[in-house]
């Protein structure tokens, strides 16, 4: 994912432009249709925004805002990181659809908190990191295309000799 590239914002974005990002996000019908969904993404930035990033895991995010029972185990019960999954999906694809937004909402795989871009900041990283397909250049180089990719945008990525690869 492209944002993950990118140095995130979080302390420069100020809470009412992310409150007001949160809103809007869940006005949209995708969400308004999960309510799930968004009680996540609402305890979630909240809780960031509060300080208390430290308390988000699993089983609070199942207990204090999708009301499962307090007998809640999360090692035995998939149900939070399936609906983290689905919520950084439908995030992926709200922000790919939509435009004009002042700060971007992002949850990373493998952490249930949420960072907050600047459009500005997100944008650029967005538009500097579309990777285009590696070219075989010989039995042990691989070099980058620097043409345009599909969006119009040329790319970079890191370059690796293979024969450097331990063989087991």
């Amino acid at each position: 994912m492209a944002y993950d590239m990118g140095v995130h914002m979080q302390q420069e974005c100020s809470r009412h432009d992310v409150i007001h990002e949160l809103e809007t996000v869940l006005a949209d019908a995708k969400f308004a249709a999960a309510p799930q969904m968004s009680a996540f993404l609402k305890f979630v930035v909240t809780q960031t925004l509060d300080g208390n990033a430290d308390r988000i895991k699993a089983y609070t995010v199942a207990v204090d805002a999708l009301g499962k029972p307090a007998t809640f185990d999360p090692q035995n019960d998939p149900s939070v990181r399936v609906l983290a999954k689905r919520l950084r999906d439908t995030l992926t694809a709200y922000y790919d659809r939509t435009s004009g937004h002042s700060v971007i909402l992002r949850l990373r795989s493998g952490s249930y908190i949420p960072k907050f871009e600047k459009t500005d900041q997100a944008q650029n990283v967005v538009n500097t990191s579309n990777v285009t397909p590696l070219n075989r250049a010989s039995n042990n180089e691989l070099s980058v295309s620097s043409e345009p990719s599909a969006s119009g945008m040329t790319s970079g990525t890191s370059i690796f000799n293979t024969n450097k690869i331990a063989k087991p």
